[in-house]
């Protein structure tokens, strides 16, 4: 498990990173849940947040 911190800033450049307007809360708490505790790409990608 990688230090809070670390998550943390995950966390942080994801929601700066990703355009907000096309993901409603839960969705993006989802994803960066996910890709935070499993270490991985979030579920959707910016080509489907973009084109949905």
């Amino acid at each position: 498990m990688p230090p809070i911190t670390v998550m943390l800033g995950n966390l942080i450049s994801n929601l700066i990173h990703h355009n907000l307007i096309y993901m409603d809360n839960i969705t993006l708490t989802v994803n960066l849940f996910a890709m935070n505790i499993f270490g991985r790409q979030t579920i959707f990608t910016d080509q489907d947040i973009q084109n949905p």
